[in-house]
C-alpha cells in the first residue's frame, strides 16, 4: 500500500477540530460550484439514483503525473452525489424517493471527504495485528501545516469546517465504504472543488534521525482535473 513517511523538526501544529457555522448559498453546483443544489439538479440526481447506479467518488492515493494510482485513500461524496445515493438506497430498500425527502444535511454546499488509515506504519507493521482505530492520532493537514510546505507538491487549498470520527454519517445516505479502516470524515466548502487539489492525512512518530523530533506517515489522497470533469 501506498504510503509516505517525511522527517521534520517539531513544529506546533494546527487543531483539526475546525467548528464553523456555514449558511446555506443559493444556485447551482457542480464539482466547480460554490453554491446549493437547484430544484431541477435534485431531480436529476433523484433520477441518478433511481434509475442508475451512483457510487462514491473514490479518491486515489497521489502517484506518477498521468497515471491512477490503484490505491484507495478514501471517497468524496458532493451534494449532488449525496443525494443520488440517498435515492439509491430508499430504491434498494423499496421505499419511493421524492424532493420532499430531500435533507437540508444533504445538499448544504459542503464536500464530504472520507479517510483511510490501511496498513501499515512503521510502528504498526503487521497486517495480522493491525488496528487503525489503535492508537488514533491522526491529523487532517491544512494549508500552513508544515507537512504540506515540505517539497512534495502537495495542494491542500482548504481547512475542513468539520471532522467526525463517528463515519455513520455516511450510512445515513447510503455512502458507506467497503473499508473497515475508514477513521474519518472531514466536511469541505464545495468550492474546495474548483480545481485540482491534495486531501492529506498524517501521523506524527518520533524521528529516527534527529533525536526528539518528529517524522510523519501520510496518506494523499489526489483529486485530479480529470476527476472534476466527471463529478457532480
Amino acid at each position: 500500500m501506498t504510503s509516505t513517511l517525511l522527517p521534520f523538526r517539531r513544529q506546533s501544529m494546527r487543531g483539526v477540530a475546525i467548528v464553523v457555522a456555514y449558511a446555506l448559498l443559493a444556485g447551482p453546483v457542480r464539482a466547480d460550484s460554490v453554491g446549493t443544489l437547484t430544484s431541477t439538479e435534485i431531480d436529476e440526481a433523484i433520477e441518478w439514483g433511481v434509475n442508475g447506479d451512483p457510487e462514491p467518488y473514490l479518491l486515489h492515493h497521489a502517484g506518477q503525473p498521468g497515471r491512477v494510482n490503484p490505491v484507495i485513500v478514501g471517497a468524496v461524496y458532493t451534494p449532488f452525489l449525496r443525494v443520488a445515493l440517498a435515492a439509491k438506497a430508499a430504491r434498494q430498500a423499496g421505499r419511493t424517493f421524492a424532493q420532499s425527502d430531500v435533507s437540508q444535511s444533504l445538499i448544504e454546499p459542503l464536500a464530504y471527504v472520507a479517510l483511510r488509515w490501511y496498513c501499515c506504519d512503521r510502528d504498526r507493521n503487521d497486517p495480522a495485528s493491525f488496528d487503525p482505530f489503535m492508537p488514533f492520532d491522526y491529523k487532517i493537514a491544512t494549508p500552513g501545516d508544515r507537512v504540506v510546505r515540505a517539497p512534495y507538491g502537495l495542494r491542500v487549498t482548504a481547512s475542513p469546517v468539520w471532522i467526525k470520527r463517528d463515519i455513520s454519517i455516511l450510512a445515513s445516505f447510503g455512502g458507506d465504504l467497503p473499508y473497515r479502516d475508514v477513521v474519518l470524515v472531514a466536511a469541505y466548502p464545495i468550492s474546495v472543488l474548483s480545481t485540482a487539489c491534495d486531501f492529506v492525512i498524517y501521523r506524527e512518530l518520533p524521528s529516527r534521525t534527529f533525536p526528539g523530533e518528529r517524522d510523519n506517515e501520510l496518506r494523499i489522497g489526489r483529486v485530479t482535473l480529470e476527476d472534476l470533469t466527471r463529478w457532480r
